[in-house]
């Protein structure tokens, strides 16, 4: 979208005349405003507009305006954002626009499969008792959640009873381990454990994408393994985001501390720091993490900074179980930066992208197409 574009859809927006998805788009950039952005223009009228947002949101901070231009320049900041065209934003609190084709969001979904080999799915299941196994009672709770409970000691117990829960695309799922250690696992995802853990170590095996809250244990060290690495904990909060279709595993320490290998290589994670190994040059690096865009699907939110088209479109795949099929003139390599609920349907995150003017899509069935 180019400056004129920018310029008229603030008019619009200033005359009342915006269409639903053009007012989403002008006041949810204004809820991304940042008091060190720099000025784009000083023209009287862009005060005005900044205020007729902030008024039409229902803010009351105090609008400073004039040649301090670092605070709440809402239409300089959407007119560089846009000139750019590679951007787009939604708030949290806004409804979308459905259209044609729209698909509904993922949701509380599972297969629980028993150490006997019996397949249970958790989908439509009620609240209750489902099944005792090796001493241990596995519930449903009302909240949708899968809780494990001992109910004799670990030597009166098979240790070599594993139990597997695997979410679908369009899926998710919270489980409570023997251990007490908290579960949010994502969409496309699995977890293999033991039904008891054993004396020396709790570990578990991973697919997929899970957030971990691990009940501390100095004598039993907590251990999730996935295809190229392993990640050991004494008690902490942690994400790990290792699907096969992504370039890297990503491990992200929210709460004490993590020691990560891979073969040879070895790094120990303190708050805030992630470590990212590359799968095919198989290298481990350790940096700041972005705790907000990491832990943003456990949280109900997707948060895309500097992301490409295509990882976002992964994203969306998964949670929404769709196709995604590119065009042969379709912006893979296109840099987007966005929040948006993923309580909403999938037109929130298509229709806001295709405001940029870059991109567009199509939706047939469970076919999502991107073009240009």
């Amino acid at each position: 979208m180019d400056k004129e574009k920018a310029q008229a859809l603030l008019n619009k927006y200033i005359a009342g005349n915006c269409t639903p998805e053009e007012r989403l788009l002008v006041e949810s950039w204004y809820n991304q405003l940042s008091e060190e952005a720099e000025p784009f223009t000083d023209k009287p009228e862009w005060d005005y507009a900044g205020k007729q947002i902030y008024r039409r949101l229902g803010f009351t901070r105090k609008l400073r305006f004039g040649r301090s231009w670092l605070y709440y320049s809402a239409a300089a900041i959407l007119l560089l954002a846009l000139s750019f065209g590679a951007y787009f934003y939604i708030e949290k609190r806004t409804s979308a626009v459905q259209y044609a084709n729209d698909i509904a969001p993922g949701k509380s979904r599972a297969t629980l499969t028993l150490a006997n080999g019996e397949k249970i799915n958790l989908d439509n299941l009620k609240s209750g008792e489902l099944i005792r196994e090796s001493h241990t009672r596995i519930t449903k709770t009302s909240g949708g959640q899968l809780v494990y409970t001992a109910l004799a000691d670990e030597g009166d117990s098979n240790i070599n009873a594993f139990n597997t829960i695997e979410t679908p695309k369009g899926g998710q799922y919270q489980i409570n381990l023997p251990d007490g250690t908290r579960v949010w696992l994502n969409a496309a995802s699995s977890l293999k454990y033991p039904v008891v853990f054993s004396s020396t170590q709790r570990k578990v095996q991973l697919k997929g994408e899970a957030y971990f809250e691990v009940t501390h244990n100095q004598r039993k060290p907590f251990i999730v393994a996935t295809d190229l690495q392993q990640v050991e904990v004494l008690g902490t909060h942690f994400n790990i985001n290792a699907y096969n279709d992504e370039a890297a595993i990503n491990t992200t320490l929210l709460e004490g501390r993590v020691k990560v290998s891979a073969k040879d290589l070895n790094a120990v994670l303190n708050p805030g720091q992630q470590s990212i190994l590359t799968t095919k040059t198989h290298q481990l690096k350790v940096q700041a993490a972005d705790l907000e865009s990491n832990m943003a699907w456990k949280n109900g939110d997707f948060v895309f900074k500097n992301q490409d088209l295509e990882s976002i479109m992964r994203e969306v795949a998964r949670w929404y179980n769709v196709e995604v099929v590119y065009a042969p003139n379709a912006p893979r390599d296109m840099v987007f930066g966005g929040w948006v609920s993923r309580a909403k349907n999938i037109s929130a995150v298509l229709k806001i992208m295709e405001l940029t003017g870059k991109v567009h899509f199509k939706v047939s069935g469970r076919r999502i197409t991107v073009m240009e």
